[in-house]
């Protein structure tokens, strides 16, 4: 669903139908791989004691939602952010979720 399904979502704009694909595949894997790094780190933060990360499934369904919150935001910013910003836009996106579910689910 997160590549394929928001990818083949955009397409129907007429301007920027294929670059949209080509962005959402790189944005997807990146937001994947930062929020499992990114959602266990300020989870111990909050909590107060560090550990290593732990790579398994229920990260990378974290992972998934957390791409799935920056894609969401994709889809209002398409063809007004060029790829460096839309890096930026994950990158900040994923710091406020992964605070945003330690506050609220610890």
């Amino acid at each position: 669903m997160i590549f394929v399904g928001f990818g083949f979502l955009m397409v129907f704009l007429k301007d920027h139908s294929w670059s949209s694909v080509g962005f959402n595949y790189i944005i997807a894997a990146y937001a994947i791989q930062i929020t499992m790094l990114i959602v266990p780190f300020v989870h111990m933060a909050v909590e107060g004691h560090f550990h290593k990360i732990q790579l398994d499934m229920t990260s990378l369904v974290a992972g998934d939602f957390g791409a799935a919150a920056v894609l969401i935001t994709f889809g209002g910013l398409l063809g007004k952010c060029n790829l460096p910003q839309l890096f930026m836009v994950a990158t900040l996106e994923i710091c406020f979720y992964a605070l945003n579910e330690a506050i609220c689910v610890g």
